[in-house]
Formats: structure tokens, sequence, C-alpha cells
């Protein structure tokens, strides 16, 4: 049995829904998952742990970084079950799932699990309408097994990219789209400049579009990213050296 799994024992307490115990059974609570965590982490990210527990958000993102990647999705976990400060989690949460979302699925080992972390987060999504056309691009797997994924987006042309990605190896590309409620979305990144949101209830999904489209809609996107490059690198070829 790993730490992890013991950190996990452990720490549950006898009615896990209740989140209204005193301070100071809550404090000792959160000061013994720390001390747990601290024990399975890497030496150098220890530092970050007592800071990130209580609200530092730079602390929770250096944590991120500092944690090897196996080990970031049970360092989620462990932080939503000591309920720490939702500024910090919602910066590890979302580090976490941008770089390793595989290793955070993993970690909470069921969908109900892993959709108490993004509600726990309460991220913002005003920034949305209230509703959304969303799609979802995969391959070398079902509709079904597509359509109960969390991660879609609001752009076409990146969900085409991410269906012909990886097609030529793993076969079976697959546009899907649905439209949802803003109240549905538990996260909106876009960061990548991918339009990302999480969403764990679809309804109705259907296949959008054929191979030769995706093709068409992927190469685009592929022309999109590349222009930003560019434009990148002049703006940075232009401004001046500074010497030493």
């Amino acid at each position: 049995m790993t730490n992890a799994v013991n950190i996990k024992m452990k720490c549950q307490s006898s009615n896990p829904g209740k989140t209204d115990s005193p301070p100071v059974l809550r404090g000792a609570y959160r000061n013994f998952i720390c001390y747990q965590i601290e024990q399975f982490v890497e030496p150098w990210a220890r530092k970050f742990v007592m800071p990130a527990m209580a609200g530092d958000v730079d602390a929770a993102l250096s944590l991120s970084v500092a944690v090897g990647n196996k080990r970031r999705g049970q360092v989620v976990v462990a932080f939503w079950r000591a309920k720490v400060p939702r500024e910090s989690f919602r910066a590890l949460l979302s580090s976490v799932w941008d770089h390793d979302h595989n290793e955070l699925i993993t970690a909470a080992r069921t969908r109900r699990l892993l959709r108490a972390l993004f509600r726990y987060a309460q991220f913002d999504t005003s920034i949305l309408p209230g509703t959304v056309q969303v799609w979802r691009g995969t391959s070398g797997c079902d509709p079904w097994s597509a359509a109960n994924g969390q991660a879609w987006t609001t752009d076409r042309d990146v969900a085409c990219w991410f269906a012909m990605r990886f097609a030529e190896f793993r076969g079976n590309p697959l546009v899907l789209t649905s439209t949802v409620r803003r109240e549905d979305i538990y996260l909106f990144n876009n960061e990548r400049n991918e339009s990302e949101v999480v969403l764990f209830d679809i309804q109705y999904p259907r296949i959008d579009g054929d191979v030769n489209d995706w093709k068409e809609r992927a190469a685009n996107r592929c022309a999109k990213v590349r222009a930003r490059h560019s434009e990148y690198l002049s703006e940075t070829d232009d401004e001046p050296m500074e010497l030493a």
C-alpha cells in the first residue's frame, strides 16, 4: 500500500460530507495532512507544502512544479481533503490539470471525486455566455468513451487538431459537439490558446463533420499557431539587447 493510499485512508473523516467542524479540529486535521504530504513528496518540494495549505497561491504554483509528475494528483486530492483555502487550491488544481491531468484522474479514482475537486475550486466562468457550444476531439476510442471525457473546447479547430494529432497511429479520429449551460462548466482555461472547458455532464453529443473536414480545420489551427510564433519571434528580435 502506497503512502498516497495511506493518506486517503487515515485522513478520511467518519462523515466526509460534514465541513462545519470546529476551527481547532480543522486546523489539527490540516496539519496532520500537511505532515503526511511532506513525508512522500520530494525534499525540495517540502518547503512549499505548509504555505500552500495556508493559502499562499505562489507556493501552491511552486509546489505543483516541484512535486514529481506522478505525485501531483495525489497532492491535489490531499489538499482537497484538508479543505485548504480555495485560492491556493484553485492554483494547484489548475496547474496540475493543465500539465498532468491523467495523473490527477488516476489519483481521484472516481468521476465523482474528480468532479468534487473542481466543484470545491469554484473556478470563475463568468466570461462565458449563458449557453456554450463545445467540441471534443479524440482518436483511438469509440464515441461513447469520447463523450465521457472531461476536457472539451469552445474552439472547433482545436478539437479537430486533437482528433487528428495521433490519428495516424491510433486510428478512428472523432470530433463531437454539444451545447451546454455555463453553470455546467467547471473550468475555462485559455492559457494555451485552446479554450479548454471541463465538463462532467454532456447531453446529446453528436459527431460534427468528417475526416476530410477535420484535417482541413486541424491544418488551419496549425497555421494560426505558426503565425503567432512568428509574430512573437519578430517582436522579440526587434527588442534591443542590454549590454552587461
